[in-house]
């Protein structure tokens, strides 16, 4: 993406945000809530900020599991063209916690163990490996952190690597190349 349409894009969402808030100023509580929900769903979740998803989890905007579904949903659209994740999970657990990146979900690399969730390194040798316990790394993020995985991505065999072309599902295909 260009300098140039970046700052446009960065524009135009500064323009529906006054737009939304002028909305707001003028209305009453109930219709408040409705232009809110209308907002997000315009929103395109790719180019929100941790901190803009934060903020309207805790408004009542969204909810995490509307954040979750969305997520996946990328996450499945994307795969086909890109391969760009080994396991997508489908099943929407959090825990009530109070923190800021609770419910805000997350794609953690295939090399890292995580207990009942396919864990391949992206390499044949463990390609139907699921492990019994999970990395400090990953117990961390879900039980101090509270977010929510959406899926394990690919990394080149045994994390050996970094040109995305060694993984046992495939080349992945990055995003960047693709537009070029």
């Amino acid at each position: 993406m260009s300098h140039t349409k970046r700052i446009l894009d960065v524009m135009r969402l500064m323009k529906w945000r006054q737009v939304v808030n002028e909305v707001l100023e003028n209305t009453e509580h109930q219709v408040r809530d409705q232009v809110k929900t209308r907002w997000w769903k315009r929103m395109n979740y790719r180019k929100c900020l941790i901190s803009d998803l934060r903020e309207n989890l805790d408004n009542g905007s969204i909810t995490s599991e509307e954040l979750f579904r969305e997520a996946v949903s990328l996450a499945n659209k994307y795969q086909e063209p890109y391969n760009c994740f080994v396991t997508i999970c489908d099943k929407f657990k959090m825990k009530k916690r109070t923190t800021p990146l609770a419910g805000i979900p997350y794609a953690l690399k295939d090399n890292i163990s995580t207990s009942n969730i396919l864990t391949t390194a992206s390499s044949n040798i463990l390609k139907n490996y699921v492990p019994v316990y999970d990395a400090t790394v990953y117990k961390e993020i879900e039980e101090c952190w509270s977010s929510i995985e959406v899926g394990k991505t690919v990394l080149d065999r045994l994390a050996m690597g970094g040109t995305g072309t060694t993984g046992h599902t495939g080349i992945e295909i990055l995003m960047i190349r693709q537009r070029n």
